[in-house]
């Protein structure tokens, strides 16, 4: 019956083989006996029996819903275009998801048990502390820059949502991480273009007129 995988309740009637003999087959997976002088017990038995397999089935099934979930999740974690970032109530990373490593070059081991500030570049740490030190009461946002493990520097704008257990207890924080260094390389050289243009049309080498 073990080796068919079905969850079929086992009940042995025995008038021969003797209560310790049944109780060593209990231990081998019966799920109980009866023996053959006491029969008013196997109709109780088998109610019995049958209600817990039921109870098994169900929570069989909500294991498999619950399996299924997690799966889903995972999808959708591992291949958004995000980082995401986790940290539990002290601030230690316990999770990284994939475009999170790649955006930090580190393997997942190297940075569970670290805070996020070890990754801020370390000129840059005590403007951002304040904001750091935010992160367990409640929801905010920032741009912070995060130093890579080869040492280049990228930006990043961190959104981040405080994680409560049932009771409403603060368990950490959950951090959604885009890179947006292209987009202050353009902001960037847009500023120094424009910076270019006033020096030009205050130098007086050319007229400039609207």
């Amino acid at each position: 019956l073990h080796e068919s995988g079905l969850d079929i309740p086992f009940i042995i009637v025995t008038g021969t083989i003797g209560e310790e003999n049944a109780v060593e087959a209990m231990r081998t997976g019966a799920h109980d006996f009866v023996l053959k002088d006491r029969l008013a017990r196997l109709t109780p038995a088998v109610r019995r029996e049958l209600a817990e397999r039921k109870v098994r089935e169900s929570r069989r099934q909500a294991q498999l819903a619950l399996r299924a979930s997690e799966e889903r999740y995972r999808r959708i974690v591992e291949t958004t275009s995000q980082g995401v970032w986790i940290t539990d109530a002290a601030g230690r990373t316990t999770f990284l998801n994939g475009r999170m490593t790649r955006m930090l070059g580190v393997a997942p081991a190297d940075a569970v048990g670290r805070p996020i500030e070890v990754f801020v570049p370390e000129t840059d740490r005590a403007a951002h502390a304040p904001w750091l030190a935010r992160l367990r009461p409640g929801s905010d946002a920032a741009e912070i820059p995060l130093r890579r493990a080869d040492g280049t520097i990228v930006a990043t704008r961190m959104e981040t949502t405080p994680i409560l257990d049932d009771e409403g207890r603060f368990e950490g924080v959950l951090a959604m991480v885009t890179d947006i260094t292209e987009r202050k390389r353009m902001e960037e050289a847009l500023r120094l273009s424009e910076a270019r243009f006033a020096r030009l049309a205050e130098s007086g080498i050319v007229g400039i007129a609207f």
